[in-house]
This record gives C-alpha cells, structure tokens and sequence, in this order.
C-alpha cells in the first residue's frame, strides 16, 4: 500500500558544504542541541554518564541477531501485526528513555524490542514502526557504540559509508543531559512496505512551554534485513537541513 503526503514547502537546502549543514551536525552524533541553540557547549566534556537504562527485553549478541537477509526477522524479533495503518496519535503504550542527552519514544507493541547494551533494534513492519525507528537509530550514532550502530541499522550503500568515515572524523564526547531539544510531533510524509519517509518536528529546550521554537527535518527510512533502517543521504547525513517551523499544525504531536 502506497501512502505519500504533499511535503511542506521549504527554502531550497543552503550550498554549504555538508559537514556545515543541520543534516550533518545532528547526525554526526551532536544530537539535536547545536542545530537548535546554536552552541558549542557540546566541547567541554561530561564525566556524567549519559548510557541509558536498557529495555526490559531479553538480550542476545546484535550482530548475530541481524545476520538474516530479505524479508526474514532478525532471530528473536517480535512486533505487534503488519499493516499500513498511518498513526494519526501518539501510540498508547509509548514509554520515554533518555539516550545520549535526549528522550526518544519507545513502544512494547512497535518497537524497539531488542536491546544489546546502548543498542536497540526491531521495530514493527508498519508506519508506526518506521516513526519510531526514525526518532531512536540516528540519536544511537551518538554513543561510543555508534559504529556497531551504522553497520547495523543504516541501510548498507555509499551514503552508509560516507556517513562511517566521516562520523570517525568526530571526537565521541558526551552530550550534557537535559541540554538538547525535544522531540515534540512527527508526521509521516510517505510510506510502503519497503521504504518511508518521517519528519520529525523539535522544539528547542530553551523555547520549551513555550508553543514555540520548533524545527523540522526528515529522516528516509528502508525495510531491510527484516527491520527499519535510516537511508543516509548521498553526503552521509542522516537528516534533511533543518527547517523552522512558525506552528505545530499538521503534526501527530507527542504527549509526556
């Protein structure tokens, strides 16, 4: 089933080089905080660890549970039933988790089910799915494991590389807890069985409460390998440019 939605207009993307644009720095493991308050902060470093607690799945080793290909489940895998349903509110079982100084959305019917230390993968084969697995995988390329993460929840290709060698380029240093904005509302922009696209729509901490200070980007997405993982984009960025966004219409806003 093909679902696609007009995509809000945007400024065409600056001609910056890519390491310079928004796409670039959230994904290169800076999370959402120099994008959105335009701050180096992230330099001076945080003897705080910033490991988030572990889901309360069973564990195995990740790369083993990933080795399957085509449409197969990685081994012990289990989402709530297949469907192509387009969320249009916050999924009722959705719990938070801090992770790398942010909160991403996690559900015990959508996903991610499986953990391996810092790492979290399977997610359900529907739209719910993909936003979930949008919010969680790149926010993961910020941890000490982020390489483990690339190889296994980016969709293999060039861009996957490119992101590789250039996320090697920055120092791991810790994001300070509670610094980096808010996933407040996502919306989804295309979806089929194999592929979707998810824009998520963040507020600032500093804009907070406020009904304002919102940005937008959007994340491509492929079922592969039996689960969702994040296309990068051909200069290795996991996300579009980020966007402002004057008000939060159109959004599924997220509660909590």
């Amino acid at each position: 089933m093909l679902f696609v939605r007009r995509r809000r207009a945007h400024d065409e993307e600056p001609d910056t080089p890519f390491w310079q644009q928004g796409g670039w720095v959230l994904s290169a493991g800076f999370f959402v905080m120099v994008i959105l308050m335009a701050t180096v902060a992230w330099f001076a470093r945080d003897d705080r660890s910033a490991a988030p607690p572990a889901p309360d799945t069973v564990t195995e080793p990740l790369a083993a549970a990933v080795k399957l290909r085509g449409d197969a489940r990685p081994q012990g895998c289990r989402t709530a039933a297949t469907d192509s349903v387009v969320p249009t509110e916050q999924p009722g079982d959705v719990q938070w988790r801090d992770l790398f100084g942010g909160r991403v959305p996690v559900s015990t019917g959508a996903g991610p089910t499986r953990t391996e230390g810092a790492l979290m993968w399977c997610y359900a084969h529907n739209p719910t799915g993909a936003v979930l697995a949008a919010h969680v995988i790149p926010a993961q390329m910020s941890g000490t494991e982020w390489r483990k993460a690339a190889e296994l929840q980016l969709a293999p290709g060039r861009s996957r590389d490119v992101f590789i060698r250039m996320r090697g380029t920055v120092p791991d240093r810790p994001v300070r807890q509670g610094t980096a904005g808010t996933f407040v509302g996502f919306d989804v922009v295309a979806y089929t069985p194999d592929a979707a696209t998810v824009q998520l729509l963040i507020q600032g901490a500093q804009a907070a409460g406020t009904g304002g200070g919102y940005m937008s980007t959007e994340i491509a997405l492929r079922w592969t390998g039996g689960d969702w993982k994040v296309l990068p984009r051909d200069d290795g960025a996991l996300y579009t440019p980020m966007n402002a966004e004057t008000r939060a219409a159109g959004y599924v806003m997220w509660k909590g």
